[in-house]
C-alpha cells in the first residue's frame, strides 16, 4: 500500500493530509487560501514547502517515502500552484483520473499530480457553474450516497451537486454563503449584533428569519437582525440564528422542488441549519453525512481518483 500527501487548497484555508493506508495519518493546516493569493502566490508556495516538512516530520517519513502528492482545490486554479482547465460534466471518477495532470512546481521532489475542477456548460448562462476540491470531496464520501442523489457541502462557497444512475457529478450549484456570513457579519452594522462563535441555533428564530426573506426580501430582513438586536434585545442565539435562517433562505428555496434523496455534509453549523429549513420548511427527505466522513473525504477521494484503474 503506497503513501501519499494530499494538499487540498480552499478559498480561504489549505489543509495537506499524509494518507497511509487509506487513512488519514497526520494533518496541518495554513490559514491561508486563494482569496490571499489574488495578488500572487509566492508566500502561499513558501508555507507549503515548509508544512510539507513539518508533515514529513510528524511521522518520521522522508520523500522517499511518499509516492506521490496529490493536488486539488483552488491550487489548481490560476490563483494556485498549476492551472488545470475544468472538466464540463458529467464527471466521474475514471474522468477525473484520465486527465491529472503531473507538474513540477518545486515545492517538493515528491511527483506532484494535479486533479482537475468540475464546471456545468449550458445554453443558458446562469445555469453555468464551476467547482474545484469538491469534486474530490464527493468522491471521497460517494459510497454513501445514493444514484441519482443531491449532495450539499457547505462552506465558504456551498456546493449543491447533483448525480447521475452511475454517481457521476452531473450538474451543481454555487451559493455564496459562507462568504456572506463572514462578511455581513463581520463588516457591516450587524458585527455588533451576530456572535459567530455560537455553535448552536434557536429553531424558532432560524425559521423566522428564513420566513422573514420570504416576506420581505433578503436585504430588508437582513436588516431586521439589527432591529431584532436594538429594539426587540433578542438573546445572541436568536439574533444569531435569524441572521442564518435569512442568508439561507433562498439557497434552500432552490431544492424546493426537488424530488431525489439528498444528503448534507460539511461545516456543522450551517449544515444543521440547512437539515431543520429543509425539513421544517420544504418537508424534503434530507441525511446527514457524519463528519468521521466528512472531514477526510478530501484526502480520501484524492487518493481514490489517483488509483483509480476501472470498474
Amino acid at each position: 500500500m503506497s503513501n501519499y500527501i494530499t494538499i487540498d487548497g480552499g478559498t480561504t484555508n489549505t489543509r495537506l493530509r499524509l494518507v497511509r493506508e487509506h487513512t488519514v495519518a497526520s494533518e496541518v493546516r495554513i490559514a491561508m487560501g486563494a482569496k490571499d493569493c489574488t495578488l500572487g502566490n509566492a508566500t502561499h508556495k513558501n508555507l507549503i514547502k515548509e508544512k510539507l516538512k513539518e508533515l514529513l516530520r510528524a511521522v518520521n517519513a522522508e520523500e522517499k517515502d511518499i509516492r506521490s502528492i496529490i493536488v486539488s482545490g483552488m491550487l489548481t486554479s490560476e490563483f494556485g500552484l498549476y492551472n488545470l482547465p475544468h472538466l464540463t460534466a458529467p464527471v466521474g471518477i475514471k474522468e477525473l483520473h484520465d486527465s491529472m495532470m503531473r507538474a513540477d512546481t518545486e515545492i517538493s521532489t515528491i511527483p506532484c499530480y494535479f486533479i482537475p475542477g468540475v464546471k456545468v456548460q449550458s445554453e443558458n448562462a446562469y445555469q453555468i457553474d464551476m467547482m474545484r476540491g469538491e469534486e474530490c470531496e464527493y468522491f471521497g464520501i460517494s459510497e454513501q450516497l445514493a444514484p441519482n442523489s443531491v449532495c450539499i457541502m457547505p462552506g465558504s462557497h456551498t456546493k449543491h451537486i447533483f448525480s447521475d444512475e452511475n454517481k457521476r457529478i452531473s450538474s451543481l450549484r454555487t451559493f455564496l454563503s459562507g462568504e456572506m456570513i463572514a462578511a455581513l457579519s463581520q463588516n457591516t452594522i450587524l458585527s455588533k449584533s451576530i456572535d459567530l462563535s455560537i455553535a448552536d441555533f434557536d429553531g424558532k428564530a432560524l425559521l423566522s428569519g428564513y420566513d422573514c426573506v420570504r416576506e420581505l426580501g433578503i436585504n430588508r430582513a437582513l436588516f431586521h437582525t439589527r432591529i431584532m438586536d436594538n429594539i426587540l434585545k433578542k438573546t445572541p442565539m436568536e439574533l444569531y440564528s435569524f441572521f442564518l435562517g435569512a442568508i439561507l433562505c433562498e439557497e434552500a428555496e432552490t431544492l424546493a422542488e426537488c424530488k431525489n434523496q439528498i444528503y448534507i455534509c460539511g461545516q456543522k453549523n450551517i449544515r444543521k441549519s440547512l437539515i431543520y429549513l429543509l425539513k421544517n420548511r420544504l418537508s424534503l427527505s434530507v441525511s446527514e453525512i457524519s463528519d468521521s466522513y466528512s472531514e477526510l473525504a478530501a484526502a480520501i477521494g484524492a487518493v481514490k481518483i489517483f488509483e483509480y484503474e476501472g470498474d
